[in-house]
This record gives C-alpha cells, sequence and structure tokens, in this order.
C-alpha cells in the first residue's frame, strides 16, 4: 500500500498576544517559502501550490475569484491556508495546544 501524504496540523497559542494560531507542515513543501493548501470539501484531496504558479494567468483568476477546482474532476477546491516544509515560528514565542493530522490524495499540480 503506498504512503498517504500526511500535512501535519499544529495548534498553537502566541504567548505573547493571547492570540491562536494554525500551522501546516508538510515535507513535500520547499523549504524557503510557503506554498498555499488547498483541500477539497471531503478532506479527502489536497493540492498545494507554490506563489510562482500565480504567474498563470488563468490560475490567479481563478484563485483571485475563490474559484479554484481540482484537476480533471473539476471539484471546488477550499483554501485552507499556507503550508510550511518545517515549523515557521519559534516554538519559545508559542505553547503548542494541539496536534494532529491530515491523511489525504496529493494532486500534483502538473497532472492537470
Amino acid at each position: 500500500m503506498p504512503d498517504i501524504p500526511m500535512i501535519e496540523i499544529l495548534l498553537l497559542f502566541e504567548k505573547i498576544t493571547g492570540k491562536e494560531k494554525v500551522v501546516y507542515l508538510f515535507p513535500g513543501a520547499p523549504g524557503d517559502q510557503a506554498m498555499e493548501l488547498f483541500v477539497t470539501a471531503s478532506g479527502s484531496t489536497f493540492v498545494s501550490y507554490q506563489l510562482d504558479a500565480y504567474y498563470d494567468d488563468t490560475l490567479r483568476q481563478r484563485r483571485t475569484t475563490n474559484n479554484m477546482l481540482l484537476p480533471k474532476t473539476q471539484e471546488r477546491l477550499k483554501f485552507v491556508g499556507n503550508v510550511w516544509n518545517r515549523m515557521p515560528y519559534s516554538l519559545k514565542d508559542y505553547i503548542l495546544l494541539g496536534r494532529t493530522t491530515l491523511s489525504a490524495k496529493q494532486i500534483l499540480v502538473d497532472e492537470t
């Protein structure tokens, strides 16, 4: 059985501001910048786009109008947030409130 990509979801509490923050971590993200994470309504499939993908006019228009579609099936995608390769914040400034994973099929952008 092939490995299912897992996105780690962290719920953090910032000590100084008292605000909560959700962080998404995925080993498939590049090490130097975040990617945008989109998930199907069922949560069974995800797509992540590098920010430079929006140089494509059609994709940028879909992103701007919140009309992202899953390649091939045309199922609507929901923007979740930025996904990182590693923790973008120093944990000394936060309290970890919770941790879970999203196991879902990843659709690669070049499969379109």
